[in-house]
């Protein structure tokens, strides 16, 4: 394969960093006040790390947007640390594990969950737990300790001793019995721990919590990731209470992700000498706000709500951070909150000349993002994109837009200055002012509401001179190496051959049995116990669609019909190993976002049915990428994220390496909670 020779164009250098910003990342200045989550590495070097999760209160709030909340959901990284609204980035090694204590100490709701849904039938409770590692391939089981293991219910403890000391009177926990797998009443004696194998015995309840061992596998994911519970029925509830963290696995240095000559002058005994940032992306909605005290509520979330200040064209000093809600009660104070690491509006301050590195992860629950960068004239402003979902991409993708759908992540490059004429950063000679923001996203009948989420100021000097620039990519070895891979040959196994269904693939009785697909390419149905292999990469059809007035969501995979989420059938069963092709038709007016669980997989095809991504609600979806071009070839992009366009398909493929049983879904989770899920497990290879 013919390698790119390096060039000095201007198209070829805005792709890179400025070598005179490779010293150490400075420290803030005092007009930067983008907070820092900072990172935590005891997950992954100790054994004894508790996390809680307990539910803010007037008497012990916690902060979120200048605001002590009360009502919402906080983690706390230690036995006696606080608990805040956006925990330390959890920070990991390849090769490494997650070993922790989760403890549900939840005593009551979160507020945003109102006395209706609490009477619903539902999968599990809102004051359950669990903890999903989105983005990370890794086994959902793990013996007596607990993997990634989203079946997994803690029930909480706080309601349990409350229980005990009240006759079953205290708190919430009469409405355990609602829960879809065996969960048990609050009072009922739960063994602590419980063994969970692979397949059935991923069914666990516990009480009060659990010990995870998730392991952080040399797989070759860098980047950001995240964590959130995942409580079926009250997810998307639970992500907007507060419950969701980054994790950062590796580091830009500590592999193959960069030219060889960029990895001398970009890193110093393994670090990075460029400035990253962590964006952490959350959004939340209050009430009960008193701006004296700056004391609020959470407040029952609804994505069919408006805004104030959206009018065309939009006037973002007007929706710095967040907006007014309209036609709500209480709409004089209730806000749409749109925050950076838990802040409202910040300012992130560049040095002259400077490159940095911006850690992008939308960690909400709902809300999509159109971001790009506005200069003082509402003019984009071009980044580069150098990571997407956790993967590196073979060379950087230069963008003036970037689609966030919730779950995505991006590490971008940003540069304080202009590419001249020779293709080198020239520093401003005077400061600039950027804002950093989220345009509205139209979807059917939601809408996103356009938000200021930062301002940028690129600081100038007028005696600064022109600085060489650095192309960013992947070394040409690797980049080889992963075009080998992702565009392998179909031919995956011999003609022929009979297989019989497997135990670990037929379902209880009523339940039907799932569509089994085996390594070679064999797709067994439904209704059969035999088959034979096509010797070819199997083609399994999914359906994305939902009900007239939008309250119930589904997935009918492959023809089997548009059934009602239930966590005990299997609907898909892959052999370890194999790799599936995916047809994934949105029958949606809306748009949705394909995840699945222990994969990643790459985008090979994109259909917009109404016209193209420019097309309402489909305007969105300009930000979208799949490919990039490098070495002379198109190089497929590697993700766990992907927008279905509404009225569109999206054809993705994906390898399962890892044995247990997980879901694929819609990760707008209200979606995802309200049905559109389905449930695959992976069964020991044949061979």
């Amino acid at each position: 394969m013919r390698h790119r020779v390096r060039r000095t164009s201007a198209a070829a250098v805005a792709v890179a960093f400025s070598l005179a910003a490779l010293a150490a990342a400075p420290l803030a200045h005092a007009a930067d006040t983008l907070p820092d989550p900072g990172v935590d590495r005891s997950l992954a070097t100790r054994d004894d790390t508790v996390v809680k999760v307990r539910r803010s209160s007037k008497k012990a709030p916690v902060e979120i947007g200048g605001y002590k909340v009360s009502g919402a959901l906080a983690y706390a990284f230690g036995k006696k640390a606080d608990f805040l609204y956006v925990p330390p980035v959890i920070k990991a090694k390849p090769g490494e594990a997650l070993r922790f204590k989760l403890v549900n100490e939840i005593d009551a709701p979160p507020s945003n969950v109102t006395a209706g849904e609490l009477e619903g039938e539902q999968m599990m409770v809102p004051t359950d737990l669990n903890m999903h590692t989105h983005g990370l391939i890794t086994s959902p089981c793990s013996g007596k300790k607990q993997g990634d293991n989203i079946f997994l219910t803690i029930q909480s403890g706080a309601l349990a001793k409350q229980s005990d000391a009240h006759a079953g009177h205290g708190g919430h926990g009469g409405h355990a019995g609602h829960g879809g797998h065996g969960a048990a009443a609050a009072g009922d004696d739960i063994e602590p721990q419980a063994k969970s194998e692979c397949g059935k015995g991923q069914l666990v309840t516990l009480k009060g919590s659990a010990d995870y061992r998730i392991g952080v596998k040399d797989n070759g994911q860098s980047g950001m990731f995240w964590f959130h519970p995942h409580i079926h029925g009250f997810s998307q509830k639970m992500v907007n209470a507060g419950l969701s963290g980054g994790i950062q696995i590796g580091s830009l240095c500590d592999g193959k992700h960069l030219m060889p000559s960029d990895q001398e002058r970009l890193c110093k005994n393994g670090s990075p000498q460029i400035r990253e940032r962590f964006m952490l992306l959350k959004d939340v909605q209050l009430t009960k706000i008193d701006e004296k005290a700056k004391t609020a509520e959470l407040r029952p979330y609804d994505i069919f709500l408006g805004c104030s200040g959206q009018g065309k064209p939009i006037d973002y000093s007007k929706v710095k951070g967040g907006c007014k809600i309209n036609g709500a009660a209480g709409k004089d104070t209730d806000l749409w909150l749109f925050l950076v690491n838990g802040a409202r509006y910040p300012t992130v301050e560049m040095k002259p000349g400077a490159q940095e590195i911006w850690r992008i992860a939308n960690i909400g629950a709902n809300a999509s993002y159109d971001l790009v960068l506005l200069d003082e004239d509402g003019n984009k402003t071009d980044f580069q994109v150098i990571n997407i979902d956790g993967n590196y991409v073979a060379k950087s993708v230069t963008k003036g837009s970037l689609l966030m759908m919730p779950g995505t992540r991006a590490d971008i490059v940003v540069s304080s200055g202009r590419i001249d004429g020779k293709g080198k950063l020239q520093p401003f000679k005077k400061d600039k002012t950027f804002q950093f923001v989220q345009r509205q996203v139209l979807s059917g009948t939601s809408t996103f509401p356009a938000v200021a989420l930062a301002k940028v100021v690129m600081k100038g000097d007028p005696q600064a001179k022109a600085t060489e620039m650095a192309e960013f990519g992947l070394d040409p070895a690797t980049a080889e190496a992963r075009i080998a891979t992702l565009m392998a040959d179909d031919a995956v196994g011999p003609v022929g051959k009979k297989h019989k269904r497997p135990e670990a693939c037929k379902n209880k009785k009523g339940l039907g049995n799932p569509t089994v697909v085996f390594k070679d390419g064999t797709v067994m149905g439904p209704d059969e116990d035999h088959s034979q292999s096509s010797g070819q990469t199997a083609v399994i059809p999914l359906r994305f669609g939902n009900s007239p007035n939008f309250d119930k969501f589904f997935i009918n995979t492959n023809g089997q019909g548009a059934k009602a989420f239930d966590m005990e059938r299997i609907n898909l069963c892959i052999e370890k190993g194999a790799t599936v092709r995916f047809e994934v038709e949105n029958s949606s007016p809306i748009f949705h976002n394909l995840h699945i669980h222990q994969s990643r997989f790459i985008v090979e095809k994109v259909k917009y049915e109404t016209g193209g991504p420019d097309e309402r609600p489909n305007r969105v979806m300009a930000g979208f990428f799949k490919d990039v071009k490098a070495s002379g070839e198109m190089v497929p992009v590697e993700r766990d994220t992907a927008p279905l366009p509404a009225n569109g398909k999206v054809v993705v493929k994906v390898k399962f390496p890892e044995q247990g049983r997980f879901v694929y879904h819609c990760h707008i989770l209200i979606h995802e909670d309200l049905g559109m899920m389905q449930v695959a497990e992976v069964f020991p290879s044949e061979e």
